[in-house]
């Protein structure tokens, strides 16, 4: 599986390339993304240089493309777009990359200091009782700290990601979490809506590009909704508005850009705010991830030291008659 950088790299220099001109097959030729499957790659290039539409490609090598890049770039190239969906690709892959590596790089510290504390702090009972006695006191601990981690990736992992609606509504739930995740895939979807009314794309494609392209479920029920409202001839508007998935601010400039005619462009600008801002609320939710997790290895280990001297103190005093 390619990492989050090589797929950075990848469609940051499709992206390049397409915008100088040259066709995506030849792109594709051009450039190769290490660590994925050479067969599915292959089969990739072999169904587009056959006509074969983008989506439909990108389906055949699901093993390359989680289902919110098969949107995406799905969505690029009905809207004449491809460029900018690539773009935008690796902008999203570079955020979660650098927000990765510095959780790595910046909790690697305490996680060091939280385990030379605890086995430190364990080790005279290794000194004076022996092993058996040393990984009764340790191995509970880490035991639990270890299924404390895990747990969360392994569920996250089981349910495909944000691609299970069960687990996008618990993370939406979540207080810091839950609002960039949504920044995001209402960015998505109003760049995705505007590129399709630029490239005059039908209203019922448009909202069903538009919501596969959020990744949200919620989203993505509400376009659903809006589409079959519009075959009764009802704007989309006030049907998003009424599924309250959407912010206000949005939906006044919603029907402002209507009345107007530059809703494709007030959507753009939109979509751009909002991912800034939502870039921006990344990287405190990082820096704040940090500074909690120090606190708490410090909190821990003052709990330990405390708990150890109270041990001595307790069989001092057992010795004063």
């Amino acid at each position: 599986m390619a990492s989050l950088r090589q797929k950075e790299g990848f469609y940051r220099s499709v992206a390049s390339l397409l915008r100088v001109g040259i066709p995506l097959p030849t792109a594709l030729d051009k450039l190769g993304i290490s660590g994925l499957e050479s067969t599915s790659y292959t089969t990739l290039q072999a169904r587009i240089r056959a006509g074969h539409p983008l989506g439909e490609a990108l389906a055949e090598a699901a093993s390359l493309f989680t289902p919110l890049e098969t949107a995406l770039l799905t969505a690029g190239e009905r809207c004449g777009r491809l460029d900018q969906a690539c773009e935008g690709l690796a902008t999203h892959f570079a955020a979660l990359a650098e927000g990765r590596e510095t959780l790595r790089r910046k909790l690697l510290y305490p996680i060091l200091l939280l385990h030379f504390g605890v086995l430190g702090l364990a080790l005279p009972k290794l000194l004076t009782e022996g092993l058996p006695a040393f990984a009764a006191q340790v191995l509970p601990f880490f035991l639990a700290a270890y299924t404390l981690v895990l747990t969360p990736f392994l569920a996250w992992r089981l349910f495909d990601g944000l691609q299970n609606p069960l687990l996008q509504s618990v993370c939406n739930l979540l207080p810091v979490i839950g609002p960039i995740l949504r920044q995001f895939a209402l960015a998505r979807f109003c760049r995705t809506y505007g590129l399709g009314l630029g490239a005059g794309l039908n209203l019922f494609e448009i909202l069903r590009l538009a919501g596969d392209a959020s990744g949200s479920h919620r989203i993505r029920t509400a376009a659903l909704d809006a589409i079959e409202h519009a075959r009764g001839g009802r704007p989309p508007g006030p049907v998003l508005a009424a599924s309250r998935t959407f912010p206000t601010s949005l939906m006044q400039l919603w029907v402002v850009g209507e009345e107007t005619g530059s809703l494709d462009q007030d959507l753009e600008r939109w979509s751009h705010d909002a991912e800034r801002d939502a870039h921006a609320r990344f990287a405190q939710a990082v820096d704040l991830t940090i500074k909690a997790a120090s606190a708490f290895v410090a909190l821990l280990l003052g709990w330990r030291i405390i708990s150890a001297y109270q041990q001595i103190i307790d069989g001092y005093l057992e010795l004063i008659p």
